[in-house]
């Protein structure tokens, strides 16, 4: 099976499982109340009985249930197009007295998804790469650059040929809400807000009948869109999603420029104040919380605590405002109650978790942000003090996969090997090293190391004692990382980065020994991550210091 017909399975597999767990659902609750007008059980049902369905970890609310704090700005009132599901009639014909007992409970339903639904991130992941599968390569004066699939979304929404008022409203709205700075962060914005309003498939109709457009910006022999019968299959597939209810929380959107996963949002009405009472500190464009007055506004029963990224203020994104933004907002709003997002530093452990214990609900910090927390700890008490609480109060026993050294973070790896692969350097180069470079593994010589990828450079520290990482060295019978200085590899030397779909734990970049345009010799690093989501984020970091990536995710 090719890979495009691997991809193409998949993303049918998971939308059919996501179907029929929802079709189990309302079944389930089908059942539930023909099995009360049975029995005939006195007094009417109360909505804690419909409990033992939340075990499938899918969201089942009355169509007036959502408050308006989820009504979503993008795709504008979700609700107003949810298709009930009719339940079970609990009226017949030779028991009037089950009737009128059983009039009480609401009689219509409808399954909803939410951003709580477990297999949400993996279903977008998957229309992701369907939308970026055999993108077309860009030769410009600045190395080869890939646009990503948000540049002719937004190019068809806005052409004469688009009749569909939702996708033009969202292609707006996403445009001017300020809270990307990458074309992978709007795209993935689109596709969430598409969900809601079901015209995931009105791109890839557009772009069919925009002629030449389609082959510029795909390559035939890889793309899913240029064949008919792949295009065709990907839209029936995406016609079962109108069948699902979305109930995407669109506002939920900053850190989509770094990652599937989301925060967790608050939105928060303050009383009227000249001041929040926060200190701010600007890190990576995010607007962190490093202290607050306990007599403040934001501080009144732990609305806001050190650690949280204040994400809008009145409506408005802060984020990589300019300096003094905040307080204009402020000036412009006096007099008003305060309406501020905040996006906590901290998100619950997955139930399902190994760590979590059953009954207690466990904690950990956020990936994005605690990066930031981490460079901001040297500087700020209250930020290091609540790092360092991490380990009996957040973690609860979760690996830890990042360290801090002299008030950087550092994430744990390991170190496979290097590769001189010649005098090319392109992102066409990951897939085959990463491949051959596995073949010929043994992993019993990988090197323990320690990497981090900032503005500027990547650089990897370990120990310089043990150059192979063997078994018997002093690394590996204690458990510990040597500090010395191994690699800086400055942005500009690094041509490409990425990784393999079939071992994406695994990720590569390459280097030359010169800036990219004209250096001659290039060598592959290629390192494991504990994890294929520490492995992208990784990848997302190395990314953001330059535009030559591959996107084999």
């Amino acid at each position: 099976m090719s890979m495009k017909d691997e991809l193409l399975h998949d993303l049918k597999k998971c939308i059919v499982n996501l179907k029929t767990r929802i079709d189990l659902v309302s079944a389930n609750h089908d059942s539930w109340l023909a099995q009360i007008a049975e029995n005939g059980s006195s007094g009417v049902a109360a909505e804690s009985d419909v409990a033992p369905l939340d075990n499938l970890l899918i969201d089942i609310s009355d169509n007036t249930s959502a408050s308006g704090q989820d009504t979503l700005p993008v795709s504008g009132d979700a609700k107003s197009d949810h298709k009930e599901v009719q339940v079970a009639n609990l009226k017949t014909a030779s028991d009037s007295s089950t009737v009128n007992r059983y009039e009480c409970p609401v009689q219509k339903k409808t399954v909803v998804i939410r951003d709580s639904e477990p297999d949400l991130k993996k279903l977008c992941v998957m229309v992701e790469k369907v939308f970026r599968r055999g993108l077309r390569q860009q030769n410009t004066v600045f190395g080869i650059v890939k646009k990503d699939y948000w540049s002719w979304i937004e190019l068809l929404a806005e052409s004469k040929i688009n009749h569909n008022p939702h996708l033009q409203i969202i292609v707006t709205k996403i445009k001017d809400s300020g809270k990307f700075l990458t074309a992978q962060g709007r795209g993935r914005c689109f596709i969430r807000a598409a969900l809601n309003k079901k015209i995931l498939a009105v791109p890839i109709q557009l772009l069919n009948r925009s002629g030449e457009l389609l082959y510029s910006l795909y390559d035939p022999l890889t793309s899913i869109f240029t064949n008919e019968d792949s295009r065709e299959f990907v839209l029936g597939v995406f016609s079962l999603l109108n069948n699902i209810e979305f109930d995407l929380r669109i506002r939920n959107a900053s850190f989509l420029d770094e990652t599937w996963e989301l925060p967790m949002f608050r939105q928060i009405e303050l009383v009227p104040s000249e001041d929040l009472g926060l200190t701010i500190r600007y890190v990576q464009a995010r607007a962190v919380v490093v202290d607050l007055d306990e007599h403040g506004v934001a501080a009144e029963d732990g609305k806001v605590q050190v650690g949280d990224v204040l994400d809008e203020v009145h409506q408005v994104s802060v984020y990589d405002s300019k300096p003094g933004a905040i307080h204009q907002i402020l000036q412009d709003h006096a007099g008003w109650p305060i309406t501020i997002g905040v996006i906590k530093s901290r998100i619950a452990v997955p139930s399902d978790s190994p760590s979590c214990k059953a009954g207690e609900k466990q904690w950990h910090f956020f990936p994005p942000i605690e990066r930031r927390l981490w460079e901001l700890s040297h500087a700020f008490p209250k930020i290091k003090q609540l790092l360092d609480s991490q380990g009996n109060e957040v973690n609860g026993g979760v690996q830890e996969t990042t360290v801090c050294i002299e008030g950087k973070q550092y994430w744990k790896v390991k170190f496979i090997g290097s590769k001189f692969i010649g005098s090319q350097g392109g992102s066409q180069l990951i897939e085959p090293t990463i491949q051959s470079t596995l073949k010929a593994r043994q992993k019993k010589k990988d090197k323990p190391v320690y990497l981090a990828a900032y503005e500027a450079e990547v650089t990897v520290l370990g120990s310089k004692d043990d150059p192979d990482g063997t078994e018997d060295s002093p690394e590996h019978q204690s458990g510990s990382v040597g500090t010395d200085l191994l690699w800086n590899h400055a942005f500009p030397e690094i041509s490409s980065c990425g990784r393999r779909v079939d071992a994406s734990e695994v990720f590569a970049y390459i280097v030359g020994d010169d800036i990219c345009n004209v250096a001659t010799n290039f060598t592959a690093y290629l390192f494991e991550a504990p994890n294929s989501e520490i492995s992208r984020e990784i990848l997302q970091n190395i990314a953001q210091g330059f535009k030559r990536t591959t996107w084999l995710t």
